[in-house]
């Protein structure tokens, strides 16, 4: 990346040291962040070595003066003052030097990440940030060529906008994009680039430790990313990790999102019995106000959807409706059946019992809309279902244990469908079977 400070008389060169050097010799050693620093093995001519011993060289003076300052951020400044102070821009050595600006997660907010990295860098990607910030990832093509389709077609078709033989250095690249004089450019728009910058590592075999143990949040944005550009293929071996640790989980809550990332590391199989879990446990869509987004409600926490694939929240909801429709069908039945002149039960105590336990049942449940037929349910399955098991619903056996009729049949059966919690059909409650007495 050129430099855009201004030349200073060189420092006389003194001897090799790299930046690994530098920072154990400090005295705040160990509270550097070395995540992003890489030892260096590309090959300079003699002057570019000069140079480079040079500029690390004022980074170690550099680093005496400003022990005082952050860990990460006196890092940052030692090496830019390093530069500057040695007048040259260390091409071979700094492969990108970037600011990331705030992503959609905003977690990274207003942190400067320099990246210091091995592979030899032919292009650069100008990466265009949600703040207008442009971003800077000194690449090699061969490697995006052959790790993403999306990437080859964009190079591709940037060759020919920008052809590579021409002789002005303003005809080779994007005029937006700010990069070195005589580099070559490709601009890319991309929401999370700090997660860009963990795949362009992992192509170029310079993956970051961190990522055999990254989070669950981690693996859906990366999992984004990937689909985004195709790099399945590219990533495989990092894809059976994350699987082997996570997909243990997937019907647990919290990691409802496999619907999400679930296409993308080949477990659709998987897929099947989580979203009959969440036609369960889910509630219909909602709307956040603040953000627009949509979500659901599981166990009352709000679960967005916005990732899901549309064909899985469809069938999600879907079966969420139908297992709804079968509990409240009952509901509405049930009360139909007692407010009928059926003959259910010779004595009209039993069935005055029948019925004034059901419907105060329904009403402290709040659901005697429902059992009208003018209400609808939003909850779950699940909690429904939870709901009428505890309904008070009394025949003359709760007095008379001896006691059978038609009543006594019924409540057997609701009860045997909500305590089950299993998908079932209207039946028809009026089949006879018991002998009154």
């Amino acid at each position: 990346m050129a430099s855009s400070t201004p030349s200073i008389t060189e420092t006389p060169m003194k001897s090799s040291m790299t930046l690994e050097d530098i920072i154990e010799d400090s005295p705040d050693a160990s509270k550097y962040d070395r995540s992003c620093v890489a030892s260096t093995t590309s090959p300079l001519d003699a002057e570019s070595e000069a140079d480079e011993e040079t500029a690390v060289e004022a980074g170690a003076d550099m680093m005496e003066e400003n022990t005082d300052e952050t860990p990460v951020e006196a890092g940052i400044d030692i090496l830019e003052k390093a530069k500057v102070k040695a007048g040259i821009d260390m091409p071979g050595k700094i492969n990108a030097v970037s600011t990331i600006p705030p992503d959609k997660y905003n977690k990274f907010r207003g942190e400067r990440v320099y990246v210091i990295e091995e592979w030899k860098s032919d292009i650069i990607l100008c990466m265009h940030g949600l703040d207008e910030r442009i971003i800077h990832f000194f690449v090699s093509r061969d490697v995006l060529w052959l790790s993403s389709p999306v990437m080859r077609r964009l190079l591709v078709s940037h060759a020919q906008e920008y052809p590579f033989d021409a002789e002005d250095d303003m005809e080779k690249t994007c005029m937006t994009c700010e990069c070195p004089e005589g580099s070559r450019a490709m601009h890319l728009d991309n929401e999370d680039p700090e997660i860009f910058l963990k795949l362009l590592q992992i192509v170029h075999h310079k993956p970051d430790a961190g990522l055999l143990d990254a989070n669950f949040d981690t693996i859906i944005r990366i999992a984004i990313n990937c689909k985004k550009y195709q790099l399945h293929q590219a990533i495989l071996p990092w894809e059976q990790i994350w699987v082997g640790k996570y997909l243990k989980h997937i019907l647990e809550p919290g990691y409802e999102n496999w619907l999400c990332i679930g296409e993308v590391f080949d477990v659709e199989d998987k897929l099947t019995e989580l979203i009959e879990v969440l036609a369960e446990e889910c509630s219909i869509t909602y709307k956040q106000q603040s953000s627009g987004r949509v979500y659901v409600l599981r166990y009352q926490m709000k679960v967005f959807v916005d990732l899901w694939p549309i064909k899985y929240l469809d069938r999600v909801l879907t079966e969420r409706a139908v297992r709804v429709q079968r509990l409240t069908n009952t509901i509405k039945e049930l009360n139909d059946i007692l407010q009928s002149s059926q003959n259910i039960c010779s004595q009209e105590a039993c069935k005055n019992l029948s019925y004034g336990s059901l419907v105060r049942s329904i009403k402290a449940a709040g659901l005697w809309e429902i059992a009208e037929g003018r209400g609808s349910w939003h909850g779950s399955a699940t909690k429904l279902s939870k709901i009428m098991s505890r309904f008070n619903f009394m025949t003359s056996r709760d007095l008379w244990p001896n006691h059978k009729c038609h009543c006594v049949a019924l409540r057997e059966k609701f009860k045997a469908y909500t305590k089950e919690g299993y998908s079932f059909y209207s039946t028809d409650w009026s089949a006879s079977g018991l002998s009154e007495e």
